[in-house]
């Protein structure tokens, strides 16, 4: 948006005794509530010595405004949007300006509006020519600039996003129902071949693709309809595996327990005072890109755990067992274990006789169970 104050009202300056102030408020008003959603307000000073050395050619000076609405249109929708203008001065009632030029008022917005045709081009075997379709507005390749600036492609422009090495985005289309992710694959001159890869495809951001969006386009069918069809969605960008704006993504994974064939060393925890103290503590559970944020794992490991029958330190002899139970069971107690104070017995999984055993804390058990 541009407002202009012509040649006539800056030669009109010159005779001020007083700088005035010109104010400009803008108003957006949603779906015709007359109650603002946001409001902007400029202020320009008319003093001729300052607006008389930014004067364009023509001898006029330009007031210059824009407006970004994504906001509001994410907040409100995009039914109906009134933007509402108020000019005003302050200063004396002796120095003002009658008027002032609204020059230009343009409204842009990254909308594509595309015409297809209905009539699908086909090989002589009846199927899709993709091929002829790539050279027609039903398919649309997508760019980007690149997600990460890397020392291997230094000719390349500089990353306007600047993502980790390793990350992933995903592209969806949003209420395109009749379009689909593609890539394009192209075995020779003549044979051309689309991936249908859905509504959204997620890629990693690394040097093997130069850390951009390297095959991907939009092919809309809407072939021999009846009536003219319009859709009307979004193509959208987010950072990470999944669409969830929050960040959050939740993943089923079934793992198979496999008996490993292969040696495995040994690895003892040392006990002390009924309590084991060199469990490893440390576990690498993936090398694949999860977040840039931490992450926490809990859980619980269950471990053997040797008793010496014939030791004082370990066993609670008949006669004491008896006393601490007594009237409390029915059946005679020949023996009882001691047990650190810390531990409880709901976390005993079962007591039998000792064997060799192997415990793999990754979840894959090997070795020969009784």
């Amino acid at each position: 948006m541009t407002f202009t104050l012509d040649p006539i009202i800056i030669d009109q300056l010159k005779s001020f005794s007083s700088v005035p102030t010109l104010e400009i408020d803008f108003f957006y008003v949603i779906n015709n509530d007359y109650s603002s959603y946001y409001s902007d307000s400029l202020e320009i000073p008319l003093q001729y010595s300052e607006i008389s050395q930014n004067l364009e050619n023509s001898g006029s000076y330009l007031v210059h405004y824009n407006k970004d609405l994504q906001s509001i249109y994410d907040a409100f929708g995009e039914e109906s949007l009134d933007i509402y203008i108020s000019i005003s001065q302050k200063g004396s009632n002796n120095n003002y300006i009658p008027y002032i030029i609204l020059e230009k008022f343009d409204y842009l917005c990254d909308e594509h509006l595309v015409e297809m045709y209905d009539s699908m081009p086909r090989r002589k075997y009846g199927d899709l020519d993709v091929k002829a379709v790539v050279n027609t507005p039903h398919y649309y390749g997508i760019f980007s600039l690149p997600f990460r600036d890397s020392p291997t492609y230094p000719q390349f422009p500089d990353s306007p996003f600047d993502l980790l090495e390793g990350s992933k985005v995903t592209i969806e289309l949003e209420d395109l129902p009749y379009s689909s992710l593609v890539s394009l694959n192209v075995q020779d001159e003549d044979h051309y071949r689309f991936n249908y890869l859905g509504t959204q495809e997620t890629l990693p951001v690394s040097d093997a693709n130069y850390n951009m969006i390297e095959n991907l386009g939009i092919f809309t069918g809407g072939y021999n309809i009846d009536e003219t069809i319009i859709q009307d969605g979004f193509l959208n960008l987010y950072y990470g595996s999944g669409t969830s704006t929050r960040g959050i993504e939740e993943y089923n994974t079934r793992i198979n327990m496999e008996y490993e064939d292969h040696e495995v060393v040994d690895y003892y925890s040392q006990v002390s005072n009924g309590v084991p103290d060199s469990w490893e503590d440390n576990y690498e559970i993936t090398d694949k890109f999860l977040t840039t944020e931490e992450i926490t794992v809990s859980g619980t490991v269950l471990y053997h755990q040797l008793f010496d029958l014939t030791s004082e330190e370990d066993v609670i002899e008949e006669i004491e067992i008896n006393e601490i139970f007594d009237g409390q069971v029915t059946q005679h107690v020949e023996f009882g274990i001691k047990l650190s104070e810390d531990v409880s017995i709901a976390y005993i999984k079962s007591v039998g006789t000792p064997y060799n055993y192997h415990l793999s804390i990754q979840g894959f058990p090997i070795g020969n169970y009784l």
